[in-house]
């Protein structure tokens, strides 16, 4: 047994021998061809050169070079919302995965005092030490003056005296209320405690109406009531103070309206009522705060009616009822927080229209998503959206971010001075709300970027220095009034894309030359065109099927017109007052022209009328006395090429005792046959639709007339003075009957 165990043990370890030597023999044979790899150093870890055999994988290192150390250039900082804490943040610049952060020392220093009325300086400066240099960051921050705080008859802070000379009334025995600006001069009015060693109380109805000269008013807490009309029209009032323990209790109807200039509110938490039109058009207001244990109830009609200058507001949990309109035209009030009972909602009109233009409405207190970013936009970013509400900085000259996704309805309104707005290439906007660029009276240029799908109403609304602009391709409709008023646009191109154009869309652009209209379009709006007065050529398309009263009225330069078959109805005075009109030509397909189409058109000579008309308003073509007829000895018509005969516009002879109607006749124009004295009889009227008005004046021998079946309408003094006429047959299609 033994024997057989070491016979095995020899021969495994034989076989070992044999093929380690085979191996060997085989490594001898083999000659190395190396690929050389030069792996270069970084921040931390040597570089070398890297031989590796190509054959069998043998590898080894040479060349060594260290490691070439950080480089870190300035840090970015970033700071905390109090500036108490910062960090900086040192980058590599040899790699940028190397990355050191640091948590600063920060100390801060007053550098320019605050007091009362006026905003005080802060620096705060930031600290860190990396590889034995020494690192800052300053950031300078304004701190809000603190305001008077009256304490008996002067400023606890800084020891104004109370304003002297208001005029002061005693309401009882033990009260007084200010009923006047009375021999005070001073524009800060700090509102005594007492007069007399009696407490002021109240402000009288009307006491500060119309005062232009006051900047400030502070309450003491003793104040119970602000009349109606206060503080009316107080047109450079920026701030009204409350004291912290405030006894006011309703601020009256017209209190602070029309004070265009104040920017911010805190209504005390005792004020249970704001009445209407409290503060109707503070265009400036931004903030209105409430209490946080408001007892404010009701909010009046119209109370902040036109503060579009609001970014949000919260409804306390005490409020029962909002007046009607009491939010209206708050076109920039895009956060409402909703801690009353009552049932707000975007886009609704209840509630006062508090949440018309809100973009969210909690029921919560939250952070606000409204910030203001370091150029002066204020932007309103919930993740998704990011609206441009506002700006509030100085510039000219605009470039608008390129993640603003929309702009806001009355975004830039009234930025009297910006010259120019500019979209980056990769600019993300898809809208442009109502009114956003409304009353930019300086905006010269801007190129709308091709994302953009939708321009709102009145968007470009009285830009007076406009002179060209373009559509991009995605938009579809242009909204009313969305250029009205630009009297400097020269040009502007329209993009097949667009369906619609709104009411008033170009109204008195009076610098409109010409303009084309794609045949995508299928409406065009009332008065869309309305006082272009240098408009001479506008092509219809085939497209359109409607045209709304007043499109082109007093377009004086306007030469022609031709409107195509696919328009049924022409609207009222579509072309009134174009004074420069000799032409126009509507097409078969049209059946109705409306009241004063073609009124004081006074250069008009040619019209084409097409036989699809079923109705054509009163007064049509009044005025227009170049107006060029076809007479066949016994009557002037209008008609078209085909059918001279399809308006009878006046017999030529006022002799007449009989009239035979053309069987192509449907219309007998207004006072066709006035002053036709001795007319007995008309015949062959079975085919007229239509019978103006004063048709038959003074048809004093007139005795019969039977209304055609498929008149609708008897026009005003139709047969006014047929003093003889005894019978008039009235068919069961006639609806209305005018006067006389």
């Amino acid at each position: 047994m033994k024997k057989k165990i070491i016979v095995v043990i020899f021969a495994a370890v034989f076989c070992c021998s044999l093929a380690a030597g085979l191996t060997a023999c085989k490594k001898i044979s083999h000659e190395h061809t190396y690929k050389t790899e030069v792996v270069a150093p970084n921040c931390t870890e040597q570089g070398y050169t890297l031989h590796t055999c190509t054959g069998c994988g043998d590898s080894y290192k040479d060349t060594y070079v260290s490691a070439l150390g950080h480089s870190f250039g300035e840090p970015s900082w970033d700071w905390s919302e109090d500036y108490k804490n910062a960090t900086a943040t040192f980058t590599c610049t040899k790699d940028s995965k190397h990355v050191n952060t640091l948590t600063a020392t920060v100390t801060d220093k007053v550098t320019t005092p605050v007091s009362c009325t006026t905003d005080g300086e802060k620096d705060y400066t930031a600290t860190v030490t990396l590889n034995n240099q020494t690192y800052t960051d300053v950031k300078t921050v304004t701190v809000e003056k603190t305001g008077h705080s009256i304490s008996g008859n002067s400023c606890e802070n800084c020891g104004q005296p109370a304003s002297e000379g208001l005029d002061m009334v005693l309401i009882s025995a033990g009260e007084y209320t200010i009923s006047g600006i009375g021999t005070c001069t001073d524009t800060e009015i700090l509102i005594p405690t007492t007069y007399n060693d009696l407490p002021v109380v109240s402000v009288e109805a009307g006491a500060f109406l119309n005062n232009t000269a006051i900047t400030s008013v502070v309450f003491p807490d003793g104040i119970a009531s602000i009349g109606e009309n206060a503080f009316n029209g107080c047109e450079s009032l920026t701030s009204v103070t409350f004291g912290k323990n405030s006894q006011l209790s309703s601020i009256g109807p017209g209190a602070f309206n029309y004070c265009y200039s104040l920017e911010s509110i805190t209504i005390p938490e005792s004020v249970t009522n704001i009445g209407s039109e409290a503060f109707n058009y503070c265009c400036d207001l931004r903030s209105v705060t409430f209490g946080e244990n408001s007892q404010l109830t009701s909010i009046g009609d119209y109370a902040f009616l036109g503060c579009y200058s609001i970014e949000g507001i919260t409804i306390p949990a005490s409020v029962t009822s909002i007046g009607e309109w009491a939010f209206a035209d708050c076109y920039r009030l895009v956060e409402v927080w909703n801690l009353s009972k009552l049932n707000i909602t975007s886009g609704s009109e209840d509630n006062g229209y508090v949440g018309y233009y809100a973009k969210r409405v909690e029921t919560e207190p939250s952070e606000s998503y409204v910030y203001t970013d370091e150029n002066g936009y204020v932007i309103y970013y919930d993740g998704k959206v990011k609206a441009l509400i506002n700006y509030t900085g100085n510039e000219t000259k605009l470039t608008i971010p390129d993640d603003i996704t929309e702009l806001n309805c009355f975004a830039l309104s009234d930025c009297y001075n910006i010259t120019s707005v500019t979209f980056g290439e990769n600019s993300q906007l898809t809208s442009i709300g109502d009114g956003a660029f409304n009353w930019c009276e300086s905006l010269e240029s801007i190129t709308i970027p091709d994302s953009v799908t939708s321009i709102g109403d009145g968007a470009f609304n009285w830009c007076e220095s406009l002179e060209s602009i373009t559509i991009p391709d995605g938009v579809k409709s242009i909204g009313n009034h969305a250029f009205a008023g630009c009297s400097a646009l020269e040009s502007i191109t329209i993009p097949d894309s667009v369906l619609n154009i709104g009411d008033s869309a170009f109204a008195e652009c009076t610098a409109l030359e010409s303009i084309t209209i794609p045949d995508s379009v299928l409406s065009i709006g009332y008065s869309a065109f309305e006082g272009c007065t240098a408009l001479k050529n506008i092509t219809i398309p085939g497209s359109v099927l409607s045209i709304g009263y007043s499109a082109f009225e007093e377009c004086t330069a306007l030469k022609s017109i031709t409107i195509p078959g696919s328009v049924l109805s022409i609207g009222q005075r579509t072309f009134a007052g174009c004074s420069g009109l000799e032409s126009a030509i509507i097409a078969d397909g049209v059946t109705s022209i409306g009241d004063d189409t073609f009124l004081n058109c006074t250069n008009l000579v040619n019209v084409s009328l097409p036989d699809s008309l079923t109705s054509i308003g009163s007064d049509t073509f009044y005025g227009c006395t170049n107006l060029q007829t076809y007479d066949d000895g016994t009557a002037s018509y209008l008609g078209n090429s085909e059918n001279h005969y399809l308006v009878l516009v006046s017999v030529i002879s006022k002799e007449i005792t009989s009239f035979t109607i053309d069987d192509k006749t449907k219309f007998i124009w207004s006072s066709a046959f006035s002053e036709c004295r001795v007319l007995e009889s008309i015949e062959n009227t079975q085919n007229i639709l239509c019978i103006g008005s004063y048709a038959f004046e003074h048809c004093n021998n007139l005795k019969t007339f039977t209304i055609p079946y498929g008149v609708t309408t008897i026009e005003d003094g139709t047969f006014f003075c047929c003093t003889n006429m005894q019978t008039i047959t009235i068919p069961n299609t006639v609806t209305s009957i005018g006067q006389s």
